[in-house]
C-alpha cells in the first residue's frame, strides 16, 4: 500500500512539473485593414473588443478602449485618413480615400508595436489609379512561459510594389514603430535591446534608452478634409527606422512603469521579425 501511495505522488509530481514546462502558444488571426468613416463608436471597435473577448490574456471583465488614453479621443461618425489618401493623395478632400489608416492597429490589438510607413508616395499622375498598397502584418504569437509576443510583417513586397509603381524609384524612405497598443495594454515603455539589419535614423532612439510610447488617436485637421479626421498622433522621432537588407528583426523590452535601467526585469518581450 504504501509503495503504491509513494509511486502515486512520484506520478503526480512528474505530471504537474511537465504540465509547467509546457508553453502554451497563442496564435491570433490577423485582421485586414476595414473603413472606418462615418462609422459610430461601437463599430469603430467591434472587432476589437470581439478580439480580446476571445483571448483575454491581459483584460478581464468588460474592456473599454475609451478608457485609455490612446482611445480616448476618438470620434463617433467621423471620417479617417484613408491609405490611399495618405500614400497618395495628402490632405484634402480624398485624404479619407481607401479603407481607414488606423483600423490596422485597432483591429489587430495584440500588435503591440507596429510598423507604418514613414513618408507618402504621391507620385501618380493624377488620371492613375492610386495602389492600396500598405505595410502588411503577416502573423503575431505569443509564447505564455517566456512572455514573448513575435509579430512578422511582410516589408519587400509593400517596397517592390512602389518601387515598381514609380519605375523603380521608391519614396518610402523610412518607418517608424507604433505603440498604440502597447499603451493600452499597459505596457507604455520600451528598449530595443538587439538589432538586426535595423538602423535607427535619429542618435536618441529606442535602442539607446528607455522611452515611452506616446501613440493616441483624436480628431484632427491634418487630413485637410472638411471638419477634420480620427488620426494617429504624434511623430517620435527615436522609433523611425530604415530596414538595411531582408530579413531583418528587432527584439524589444516592454514595462508597466519606467525601469530603473535598461538592465532591469521586463513584463514583456516583444520581437518584430521584418521579411
Amino acid at each position: 500500500m504504501c509503495k503504491y501511495l509513494l509511486f502515486l505522488i512520484m506520478f503526480c509530481s512528474v505530471v504537474f512539473f511537465s504540465n509547467q514546462s509546457i508553453a502554451k502558444i497563442y496564435s491570433f488571426e490577423v485582421n485586414a485593414p476595414r473603413e472606418l468613416d462615418f462609422a459610430t463608436i461601437d463599430d469603430v471597435f467591434r472587432v476589437r473588443k470581439n478580439m480580446i473577448k476571445k483571448y483575454p490574456i491581459f483584460f478581464s471583465g468588460n474592456y473599454n478602449p475609451l478608457a485609455s488614453s490612446a482611445f480616448a479621443q476618438v470620434k463617433s461618425k467621423k471620417p479617417w485618413w484613408g491609405v490611399e489618401g495618405m500614400a497618395c493623395y495628402g490632405p484634402g478632400q480624398k485624404g479619407i480615400e481607401g479603407v481607414s489608416e488606423e483600423s490596422r492597429f485597432i483591429d489587430n490589438p495584440f500588435s503591440l508595436i507596429s510598423i507604418e510607413e514613414g513618408t507618402a508616395l504621391r507620385l501618380l499622375p493624377e488620371n492613375k489609379a492610386c495602389p492600396s498598397t500598405f505595410v502588411v502584418l503577416s502573423s503575431i504569437q505569443f509564447d505564455d512561459k517566456t512572455k514573448t509576443f513575435t509579430a512578422v510583417y511582410n516589408v519587400s513586397s509593400h517596397l517592390k510594389k512602389i518601387e515598381q509603381i514609380n519605375k523603380g524609384s521608391s519614396k518610402i524612405l523610412h518607418f517608424s514603430f507604433n505603440g498604440l497598443n502597447a499603451i493600452d495594454f499597459g505596457v507604455p515603455y520600451v528598449y530595443a535591446m538587439s538589432l538586426k539589419n535595423v538602423e535607427f535614423l535619429k542618435g536618441n532612439n529606442l535602442s539607446k534608452s528607455v522611452y515611452r510610447f506616446k501613440n493616441f488617436i483624436h480628431l484632427g485637421g491634418s487630413c485637410g478634409y472638411t471638419g477634420g479626421c480620427n488620426n494617429g498622433s504624434p511623430y517620435q522621432p527615436e522609433t523611425t527606422f530604415s530596414v538595411q537588407k531582408f530579413p531583418a528583426q528587432i527584439v524589444f523590452k516592454l514595462w508597466k512603469n519606467k525601469p530603473k535601467s535598461i538592465s532591469e526585469l521586463e513584463f514583456l518581450k516583444y520581437k518584430v521579425v521584418i521579411n
